[in-house]
Parts: structure tokens; C-alpha cells; sequence
């Protein structure tokens, strides 16, 4: 039994690493995702941009 808390905390950064990085990958692409929409709506024609992009759904889906 020797080690434990050495061995703990290994396992501890092996397993934070990838998640730190997936998190910061998700972050970058979600920071991508709102600089588009944020092109999208703005300007003048920004409702037109809206209405073909996101078909109204159907009165009877409804």
C-alpha cells in the first residue's frame, strides 16, 4: 500500500487532461457558433436571414 496518494494523483491528471482540453475545445466551438449568429442577425436584412434559415413550423404541428 505503499505510494497510494502518489498513484491517486496520477490517475487524478491522467483523467483531468483529456477532459481540460474536450472542455476547451468546446468552449472554442461554442465561441464559433455565436460569431456566426451574431453575423447572421445583424444588418438590415437580418429578419429575411432568419425566416430562410429557420422554416416556420406549421400551425397544425403546433
Amino acid at each position: 500500500m505503499t505510494g497510494g496518494l502518489a498513484g491517486l494523483q496520477s490517475a487524478l491528471v491522467a483523467t483531468a487532461v483529456p477532459l481540460a482540453v474536450l472542455m476547451l475545445v468546446m468552449c472554442y466551438s461554442t465561441y464559433k457558433g455565436l460569431q456566426d449568429e451574431l453575423r447572421l442577425t445583424s444588418g438590415k436584412k437580418s429578419k429575411e436571414k432568419i425566416r430562410k434559415e429557420i422554416k416556420t413550423p406549421d400551425k397544425r404541428a403546433l
